[in-house]
């Protein structure tokens, strides 16, 4: 009886017949709509103007071009962001900048940065993909200020702030 059992295993392994072979192809994915944005200055104003004192302090500056939008948006889309400045900072006891937040100017226009918790979060030294819809845009930058000491910084660093559409 073995010998039979193996001859009808050997009998079945010969019996498959390949029928077909399907190929799945490759996917392109298509890349968001970029959008187009236009600067209205080429270097912001920060207000309001900062001073030390003997404690620490936090808040925020608008940055806006002279007091109008920092720049609008003439079509929604992705854009690439990047920031080539400080690494961010998240405590009291240094001084600079901890995040950025973008708001759209007729939100800031009623509430200035007060209301930044309600932007974007934007980083201070990398970059971000960001989807934005029309309209105009002012950037609230959140501060740190240590304690007055005789070595402090005398300013906050410059730096510069690029768009590109995707």
């Amino acid at each position: 009886m073995a010998v039979i059992l193996t001859g009808v295993l050997i009998v079945s392994a010969y019996a498959v017949t390949l029928l077909f072979t399907q190929t799945v192809p490759s996917k392109t994915i298509k890349t968001p709509n970029g959008g187009m944005a236009t600067a209205n200055c080429t270097t912001l104003t920060l207000t309001p103007d900062l001073q030390y004192s003997t404690v620490a302090q936090a808040g925020f500056l608008n940055a806006t071009c002279s007091g109008t939008s920092a720049f609008t948006v003439t079509q929604s889309g992705v854009f690439v962001y990047y920031a080539d400045g400080p690494a961010p900072v998240s405590s009291s006891s240094n001084t600079g900048y901890e995040r950025i937040y973008l708001l759209n100017y007729s939100i800031w226009q009623n509430s200035a940065c007060r209301q930044a918790g309600y932007g974007l979060t934007l980083p201070t030294d990398a970059y971000a993909t960001v989807a934005l819809s029309t309209g105009d845009y002012v950037y609230c930058f959140q501060y740190n200020l240590a304690a007055y000491y005789s070595n402090a910084p005398l300013s906050l660093p410059s730096f510069p702030l690029t768009w590109n559409s995707s």
